[in-house]
C-alpha cells in the first residue's frame, strides 16, 4: 500500500488510478462484485469497474462527494442511446431500491460508487448483480446521504447481442434473488444502533 502523510486511506479496484490517486492513501484491491471483504484502516471504499480503462482518472468527485458529506456517492454515466437491452433489469433495480428504500435513483445499477469506511462496515454486500441495488438500499435504510454524480465515465457495452441478453437476464436473476428476501423482511440488515 502507498500510505501519504494526512490524505484519506481508499481501496481502489482498477489499475488506471494514477490520476485518480494523486495526493491520496490508497490500497489496490482486485474485488470481484459481490465478493466479501475486510476493510483494513480505510476512510472510504470506491467501487470502480474493471472495464472503465482511462476514463477511471474521471472518478475523483465521488470521493470528493464524501469529503463534502455524503456517505455514498454513485457515478451517472452519460447515456448512450440503444447500448443495451430493452430495460427490464434497470427498471426491476429502480422498483426495488424504491420498494425498500423510497428512493427514485437516476443510475440504481451504477457499479462507479464510493461509501464512507462507517457506511460499508455496515451495510452487506449482496452477491454477483445484486451488490449495487443492495448496496443502494441498505444504506438508505441506515440513513446514509446518497448523492448521484453525472461523470464522464465510459465501459465496454454488451450491445443487443446474445451475450449482451444473457449477461442483463443474469442481472435480472440477481436482482430478484435480492429483493424477494429484503421485501419480505428477510437478510434486511437492522438499522444503525
Amino acid at each position: 500500500p502507498v500510505r501519504r502523510p494526512g490524505g484519506p486511506s481508499v481501496v481502489l479496484d482498477l489499475l488506471h488510478l494514477e490520476h485518480l490517486a494523486a495526493g491520496r492513501d490508497f490500497h489496490l484491491v482486485a474485488l470481484a462484485a459481490g465478493h466479501a471483504f475486510e476493510f483494513p484502516d480505510l476512510d472510504a471504499v470506491l467501487f470502480l469497474d474493471a472495464d472503465l480503462g482511462s476514463s477511471a482518472s474521471s472518478a475523483a468527485p465521488l470521493l470528493d462527494a464524501l469529503s463534502s458529506g455524503a456517505d455514498m456517492s454513485i457515478a451517472v454515466l452519460p447515456s448512450r442511446p440503444r447500448s443495451g437491452g430493452i430495460g427490464l433489469a434497470l427498471r426491476l433495480a429502480r422498483t426495488a431500491i424504491r420498494l425498500l428504500s423510497g428512493l427514485d435513483m437516476t443510475a440504481p445499477m451504477s457499479g462507479q460508487r464510493a461509501l464512507t469506511k462507517t457506511l460499508a462496515r455496515h451495510i452487506g454486500i449482496a452477491p454477483r448483480f445484486g451488490v449495487e441495488v443492495a448496496l443502494t438500499a441498505e444504506a438508505a435504510h441506515a440513513g446514509a446521504s446518497i448523492r448521484e454524480i453525472p461523470l464522464p465515465l465510459d465501459h465496454s457495452h454488451t450491445g443487443r447481442t446474445l451475450p449482451g441478453f444473457l449477461h442483463r437476464g443474469r442481472q435480472f436473476a440477481d436482482i430478484l434473488r435480492y429483493l424477494l428476501p429484503a421485501a419480505a423482511g428477510i437478510s434486511w440488515p437492522p438499522p444503525p444502533p
